[in-house]
């Protein structure tokens, strides 16, 4: 079984998971956004493994003029990344 294909396999599932499989779910992201001192309000920012865009969300509530370029290796992953910041913004 390939990465990809891992991925692809959980995606329906991914988010609804993350807060029961991190501990301090809520800590987790929040210490990495509270970590990003960017000192422009619309900063360009690369998410590498961006999955479903969950860390993502996050920046964008902290820097809602920030310019982020997503990629992941699994479709299923970006096909839900694009419904759901199709909702959000592009």
């Amino acid at each position: 079984m390939t990465v990809e294909s891992q991925f692809n396999s959980i995606a329906q599932l991914y988010d609804r998971q993350r807060p029961s499989l991190i501990p301090c779910f809520s800590d987790f992201y929040g210490v990495a956004i509270d970590n990003l001192n960017l000192s422009i309000p619309s900063p360009h920012i690369l998410d590498l493994g961006a999955g479903t865009g969950l860390f993502s969300e996050f920046v964008l509530q902290k820097f809602p003029d920030a310019k982020i370029t997503l990629v992941d290796i699994s479709e299923k992953m970006r096909i839900l990344l694009v419904k759901d910041f199709c909702q959000i913004k592009i």
